[in-house]
């Protein structure tokens, strides 16, 4: 070699030796993401198995907690009753508050956006508050600004979980004396609002060097409070993230001795609509979904329903809004489909809706401007469109109390039929719950505790199978994939999961591996009701 080319390559050396350095980083950094990775499914699977084993033997007391409830019981025993029921819905609450915690960590916590009363859903914390406290020296009190803007649309799970975090923590903290819930209008503007929500209480207060802890995870003012008051240091942290993804701030002042105030804001648009002068005033509860692309007749129309659940949305947006409400057990009862809408069709959206089952108790109800439709997806209930608002008031409601009239004599032929059931199913106590509310709607039920046990009585004789995902021998999962494989039962008999695993990809699982559906733990009557309504009824009927 000339030195000319030596000179040459060692020149050349910093840069190959730069090469090899960032080569070397770069392969630190991909072991490092799988470690991250895998460190972070296990902490997802430790999360769903903690799930499925704490939600299980709890989806048995609060079974059998409705079950009592049936029996005529004693103003004495009801009151036990109630406080069991009020104890193990804490317990629920705390199971969601993990879950929650480790949803916010991936980033994948569901919100939605849907027509609620804000009002009602404070009231609804107030009064189970009021219960929880009745026996202890302690008062709760309610203030709101009568010029509340109370039908707004966000999500009323997660203003409800900020509200029911806050008022645990002031009542778990407030041995005696009072805690206050004070919630206003702050900012109003013709479409949107700020709702001001404060918690306050005597209680025994936070250091001032404390404060700005107590929104970190795990964290705790003095770790003597864990061992006297209970508490996971999970609930401020989760509050404060899910105040801040709807818009809002949290703030607090407290005194040691003296008490502490929360302060929260939440931005909401306001659903305009006249509830005073509305005759959906006795179906308050009714959730009411107007798909329409015409924007301004779309908004006359929810003005006209003046139902305080109602929400416009166009058609492209509709099933996915649909999909959600459901998901978060907040369904939509009536589905109002203009029939001029695109790009989706009135065909393509009905062809959608009617295609899962889990929609068969929600009213369908078309609405005739004269546009050309396919006669063949339409919905089963037509009404013609009329601008006069009193009119088409008058032809909803028509509709809506027809279909409820019809549905009470479905749930009489689902009874009077006795819907043939297997139930799969490990642990005794869920089983002995399930079997008691199916046979309360006058199922015939088989039982097997396990996978082998359920593929000795599979036979195309049942209407519809329950299976427990957490088997011992095997998983619903594996379960359910070989009974599609080996063809072991009817393709047309549903499949329905039953589940502790909460999460919104555990359930798109059981889904894809031949599930036809899904239910979460803890289980009620009303689950199962509208399961079969919706699974069985079509052979009933026939």
């Amino acid at each position: 070699m000339s030195e000319t080319d030596f000179k040459e390559v060692t020149s050349q050396a910093p840069l190959i030796l730069q090469v090899n350095e960032l080569r070397d980083a770069l392969q630190r950094l991909e072991v490092e993401k799988r470690h991250l990775e895998n460190t972070s499914r296990a902490k997802s699977d430790f999360f769903a198995t903690l799930s499925h084993e704490l939600r299980t033997p709890l989806n048995a007391i609060l079974s059998m907690i409705q079950i009592l409830g049936t029996k005529g019981l004693t103003t004495e025993q009801q009151s036990y009753l109630d406080d069991i029921d009020s104890a193990s819905k804490g317990l629920l609450s705390l199971i969601n508050d993990v879950l929650d915690f480790s949803s916010l960590e991936a980033g994948h916590l569901d919100f939605i956006a849907i027509a609620f009363d804000f009002k009602n859903v404070v009231d609804e914390v107030y009064d189970h508050f009021c219960h929880q406290i009745s026996s202890r020296p302690v008062t709760l009190e309610l203030e709101y600004d009568a010029a509340i803007s109370q039908y707004v649309i966000g999500d009323p799970r997660r203003v409800k979980q900020v509200l029911v975090n806050l008022v645990a923590n002031a009542v778990k903290f407030t041995e005696r004396g009072s805690v206050k819930i004070i919630f206003n209008n702050k900012e109003t503007t013709d479409s949107h609002c700020t709702i001001q929500l404060s918690v306050s209480d005597t209680g025994i207060g936070i250091p001032t060097e404390k404060i700005d802890s107590i929104f970190e995870r795990f964290s705790q003012v003095d770790s003597s409070y864990e061992r006297r008051y209970g508490s996971t240091g999970l609930g401020l942290p989760i509050t404060k993230q899910l105040v801040e993804h709807m818009g809002g701030e949290i703030l607090v002042r407290s005194q040691v001795g003296q008490g502490s105030e929360f302060t929260c804001t939440f931005q909401m648009r306001i659903q305009d609509i006249d509830m005073q002068n509305s005759p959906w005033q006795e179906n308050h509860d009714v959730r009411v979904l107007v798909v329409d692309d015409d924007m301004q007749r779309g908004k006359r129309i929810s003005q006209c329903i003046a139902a305080p659940n109602n929400l416009h949305v166009t058609s492209d947006m509709a099933f996915d809004v649909i999909m959600d409400a459901h998901k978060v057990s907040q369904p939509f009862q009536v589905f109002m489909v203009m029939d001029d809408i695109r790009p989706v069709t009135m065909s393509d959206l009905c062809n959608k809706i009617k295609g899962r089952k889990r929609f068969q108790n929600s009213l369908l109800l078309g609405v005739d401007t004269g546009a050309a439709i396919d006669s063949e997806n339409q919905p089963r209930t037509m009404i013609d469109y009329t601008e006069d608002p009193k009119e088409l008031t008058r032809l909803i409601l028509d509709a809506w109390n027809d279909f409820s009239d019809v549905k009470k004599g479905i749930l009489d032929l689902l009874r009077g039929y006795g819907a043939k059931v297997l139930l799969v199913e490990d642990n005794l106590l869920n089983q002995r719950a399930m079997k008691i509310m199916l046979e309360e709607l006058a199922c015939t039920v088989t039982l097997a505790e396990n996978a082998q046990k359920a593929l000795e009585a599979m036979n195309d004789d049942y209407d519809i199978v329950f299976m427990d995902i957490g088997l011992p021998d095997k998983s619903g999962v594996e379960l359910v994939k070989i009974i599609r494989a080996e063809k072991l039962m009817s393709p047309s008999i549903p499949i329905v999961a039953l589940t502790a695993h909460a999460m919104e990809e555990d359930k798109t699982i059981f889904m894809d591996a031949g599930m036809d559906d899904v239910i979460t733990k803890p289980i009620s009557l009303e689950n199962l009701q509208n399961t079969l309504m919706g699974w069985v009824l079509p052979k009933a009927s026939s």
